[in-house]
């Protein structure tokens, strides 16, 4: 079917009591990567908790605030950098396994 693939590119987010009285649950979809989906899992909490508009209760501006800062943030040599870490993860070895 078109649109399938062999494995899943989305990330996702369940943040139970998020912050007061609240939770969190969000998807990435992978259509950009799954690096990108995976980019955007690790920094949207932290994001979203520092953006003046989430601290003020303004939740609808505060999303669309932290989306477009995501957006800029891959961008960024810093970013393709994280993105480039994401889709190569560097190797582990475990001592004792063969």
């Amino acid at each position: 079917m078109q649109g399938w693939r062999r494995t899943n590119e989305d990330a996702h987010i369940t943040a139970l009591d998020f912050d007061e009285g609240m939770h969190l649950f969000a998807v990435f979809d992978g259509h950009g990567g799954a690096e990108v989906a995976r980019f955007c899992e690790r920094h949207f909490i932290s994001e979203l908790k520092e953006d003046k508009e989430y601290q003020a209760k303004n939740y609808e501006a505060a999303l669309r605030n932290v989306f477009l800062k995501l957006d800029k943030m891959v961008t960024t040599v810093e970013g393709k950098k994280e993105l480039r870490q994401l889709v190569n993860p560097p190797k582990t070895s475990v001592i004792g396994v063969n």
